[in-house]
């Protein structure tokens, strides 16, 4: 019996604080999204500003970890920011065919110029402020009364930039795909050389010590000039790429020339002379760099087009920082309290635990999308892969080892579409199939393995299903559905060989997801884009509408460690909770960048869900599940191990019908609930005794059931919990003892249980 009518009520006395409520979700990225200009403030580290599509102008106070949307007045997108030579914080931003000026570091914006009659690039100004040149993709604009009256003074193809020189502001300079054209009297005119570049050049830069001394970055390298641009010679030692842009770093005669190309990012410490590779940090690839800047304490800012990017003084070390806006098709854990794995439009991503994921070995500039991910029981470093490779329709799955180094591909089939979907045979670790989505031309809509997903073939007489869903029966041996984008489903009872179509259940719109309830047998699960979602309790005769809508990706899962328990996602971007199999929500998460959430793992070592979302990254909620089990217990007769678990709803204050629950015990004997405040982790009978002092209740329970028959008793031991808010994030460890003449020293023994109150 309880020592309390209340199993809690001792507990506020053992307490010496309040436990900490729910952790807020957790970003782990991806980081991507992209920022095609980064500027810093001049005086105050840690202030800037960026120009991102199709967000806008955002600001950062943190040196680039967050950001928000920033600045009234200005209608569009800048594409560029370009500070006055005279007053650091009053900007200019060209947004289309106009200019933009801010007095306030962005904060308040006004019309400037209006003078181009088509998109300006970008602008440039004499150290005196005076002379401002603007130029569009084939005309260069002059003033030289700051702005108040423009002159077209060029026309040209494809026009990079304009460099004002610092040291000499009456050598200017202009890139195009003509080449590099040179002006001598201030930006008045402008003339490629006879004898100068003329191959596409996509960005120039005059040294900011020497005039005469010109670095061109082309499609294929950096040349260099060394009498103001009447010849060049190519920089053999620099990067033979495709430059992006040019800038420098530091005092003119002691500073860093930094080119970012195309796959990355390269700098000389000598004015040229002598380069390194500065990629240490950034995901392969690497992502292509749009601008850098440099923070007033020295910290080097880069925006590209996959992410926001930090590093402090010195050798270069690059980190991850901002930008969420990856889309995540798949989520998986590779073993209880190990790696995240997520998978992307560009490949596969990893991360321990709470930490930011990065790019794994696995990974593409392109395609290669992953829309299901399952990781070997038997091999934590075996990841299988599913989704559609670089061609766009050829449905594939690789293999993945050593962290996705080695990949081998199990199936591919050109104009398939995609394998949306993955599922492994609970009763035979070797057993998988895969669901092809939209199976084009007549191609295969299920797949099989035999072999541990080491290679898959079509079955036979599916072609064209078209397959959302497919999932093995954790019930019946044999038995799988799988569920086909029109409604229409079809079901097996021999593993795979044989299947049987039928006509579509009962539903408004595109089917999205199956799944089949892991406690209770005929219990099923389904979604569609147009009714939501539903549930069968016979086995799909009939269907109960649940108070949850869904999108195309929208996914469930169910909890093993208690009955009714799963989460899911909306069609609105919220992760919804239910202890009752859906017959009530919680919203448990919601997408900061709207929804869906379009993946789902959790880590049965510690109750964290990992959610994937469709444009904001993965995000991790901790406490997700209120419910840990600890060890693997001890079997008794008929080899059934005895299953603790909490009933009733959620273990949350003020939850008056709690139980402590457990099935599969001997029938028609007793057992013995033990409820503590620390894992003991001690051996005893056999097993672990996973129940440490101080003990807060025992009780002992007649199992019903079979007399004798392994696995038909079961007890419920009501825990009211008492609704007191400081309870919330209290522990407990219990454990269910079984008397059982089949197990070794008559004693079966759960799992260990820890329970999170809620």
């Amino acid at each position: 019996m309880p020592i309390s009518p209340h199993l809690l009520s001792l507990i506020t006395c053992l307490l010496a604080a309040a436990p900490a409520a729910q952790l807020p979700p957790l970003s782990i990225g991806p980081y991507g999204g992209s920022a095609n200009v980064v500027l810093a403030h001049p005086s105050t580290s840690g202030e800037l500003l960026v120009a991102r599509f199709p967000n806008g102008l955002e600001r950062s106070t943190d040196g680039g970890f967050a950001f928000a949307p920033w600045g009234s007045g200005l209608p569009g997108i800048p594409s560029d920011l370009v500070p006055s030579p005279l007053a650091p914080t009053t900007l200019h931003a060209p947004v289309g065919s106009a200019i933009y000026r801010s007095l306030d570091f962005g904060a308040n914006w006004t019309l400037w110029s209006s003078a181009a009659s088509a998109s300006v690039d970008s602008l440039a100004f004499s150290p005196d402020g005076q002379t401002v040149l603007q130029w569009t993709g084939s005309q260069v604009l002059r003033s030289t009364n700051a702005g108040g009256i423009w002159n077209p003074v060029y026309s040209g193809t494809i026009l990079g930039n304009v460099s004002i020189a610092p040291s000499a502001p009456a050598l200017c300079y202009l890139s195009s795909f003509n080449g590099v054209a040179r002006s001598t009297n201030g930006g008045a005119s402008f003339a490629i050389p006879t004898n100068g570049l003329k191959s596409w050049t996509k960005w120039v830069m005059a040294d900011p010590q020497d005039a005469t001394r010109v670095y061109a970055g082309t499609t294929s390298g950096v040349w260099l000039s060394t009498n103001a641009a009447e010849t060049f010679t190519k920089i053999s030692a620099a990067p033979n790429l495709s430059v992006q842009f040019m800038t420098w770093e530091g005092a003119p005669s002691t500073g860093t020339l930094w080119v970012g190309a195309l796959s990355g990012l390269w700098n000389s410490p000598d004015h040229g002379v002598t380069w390194t590779a500065t990629n240490a940090g950034l995901p392969p690839g690497p992502p292509i760099p749009s601008d850098l800047a440099f923070d007033a304490d020295g910290t080097r800012l880069l925006a590209s087009e996959g992410g926001f990017f930090r590093s402090a003084t010195g050798t270069p070390q690059w980190e991850q920082s901002a930008f969420s806006e990856v889309g995540v098709y798949a989520a998986a854990i590779t073993s209880p309290g190990g790696a995240r794995l997520v998978g992307a439009e560009k490949g596969v991503y990893d991360g321990a635990a709470g930490q930011t994921l990065e790019a794994s070995a696995f990974f593409f500039d392109f395609g290669a999308r992953t829309d299901a991910l399952l990781v070997d029981p038997s091999n934590p470093d075996r990841w299988l892969s599913a989704g559609v490779g670089a061609f766009i329709d050829n449905a594939v799955v690789r293999v993945l080892t050593n962290g996705g180094a080695n990949v081998s591909l199990a199936y591919e089939h050109f104009g398939g579409g995609t394998v949306w979907t993955l599922a492994r045979d609970p009763f035979d670790a070797n057993h998988y199939l895969g669901g092809v989505y939209p199976a084009g031309f007549g191609s295969a809509g299920l797949i099989a393995s035999t072999n541990g997903g080491a290679s898959f073939s079509d079955v036979p007489g599916t072609p064209g299903w078209s397959c959302r869903a497919v999932a093995f029966d954790p019930h019946l041996q044999g038995h799988a559905i799988a569920l086909f984008g029109n409604g229409q489903w079809a079901d097996t009872f021999d593993g795979g060989a044989n299947w049987t179509l039928h006509a579509a259940w009962p539903g408004t719109a595109q089917a999205v997801t199956f799944a089949f309830d892991p406690w209770l047998s005929g219990v099923y699960y389904r979604a569609d884009s147009g009714s939501g979602w539903t549930r069968s309790d016979d086995a799909g005769g009939s269907w109960t509408p649940l108070a949850a809508s869904a999108a195309l990706r929208s996914r469930i899962l169910l909890a093993s460690e208690a009955p009714g328990l799963l989460w899911l996602s909306d069609g609105s971007g919220a992760v919804l909770r239910s202890a009752n199999r859906g017959a009530s929500f919680e919203t448990l998460f919601t997408a900061s960048a709207g929804g869906p959430c379009t993946a789902l793992a959790l880590d049965s070592a510690d109750g964290a869900l990992v959610i994937g979302t469709s444009s904001g990254s993965a995000w991790e909620q901790p406490g997700a599940s209120p419910y840990v089990w600890l060890g693997l217990g001890k079997a008794g007769s008929g080899g059934f191990v005895p299953r603790h678990f909490g009933s009733n709803g959620l273990p949350e204050v003020g939850n008056g019908v709690f139980r402590f629950s457990a099935d599969r015990l001997v029938g028609g004997s007793t057992a013995w609930l033990y409820v503590g405040l620390s894992d003991l982790g001690l051996p005893l009978f056999g097993g672990i005794v996973h129940t440490g002092p101080p003990q807060v209740l025992f009780a002992a329970r007649a199992t019903g059931g079979t007399p004798g028959v392994g696995g038909s008793g079961a007890i419920a031991v009501l825990a009211p919990i008492p609704n007191d808010g400081s309870l919330v994030g209290l522990q407990l460890y219990s454990q269910v003892f079984g008397l059982d003449i089949g197990a070794s020293e008559s004693i079966s023994l759960s799992q260990g249980l820890r329970t999170t109150l809620q």
